[in-house]
């Protein structure tokens, strides 16, 4: 096996969905991995989801909850300027005001690279390890 550093978790997920030619809509992946940062290593929550009537709104509100109930912790958003994403996308912001990830819908050429044709929406939050 092969130990591999990352930055973040959406390019094995999108990779994932390359050119899938059979797929059951919608259908939501979830990954958990321990990615590389300048600090160490920090633990990556991601979500993608794959539906032709995606509603942003949904995806959000999974990781709200999750991240409430699961971390005691509750997130809001502000727009953000990623150019993997449609309009930028959102930076996901911790209740002390610290940016600590992306949500947003692939844009059309980030899904054309990855021969994606239906509508995906992403979502990755980094974690310090504790």
């Amino acid at each position: 096996p092969r130990l591999t550093y990352r930055q973040s978790l959406f390019h094995s997920l999108i990779d994932y969905e390359r050119g899938r030619q059979h797929i059951r809509l919608p259908h939501r992946i979830f990954e958990i991995g321990l990615v590389s940062a300048m600090e160490g290593f920090r633990t990556h929550l991601a979500l993608i989801a794959v539906d032709q009537k995606l509603d942003i709104n949904e995806l959000y509100f999974v990781l709200y909850h999750a991240m409430d109930v699961t971390y005691d912790q509750r997130i809001s958003l502000a727009h953000g300027s990623d150019n993997r994403f449609e309009d930028g996308g959102f930076e996901i912001i911790s209740c002390d005001g610290q940016v600590m990830g992306i949500l947003g819908v692939v844009s059309k050429d980030v899904a054309k690279t990855y021969r994606q044709r239906f509508k995906t929406g992403f979502a990755e939050l980094s974690l310090p390890n504790t």
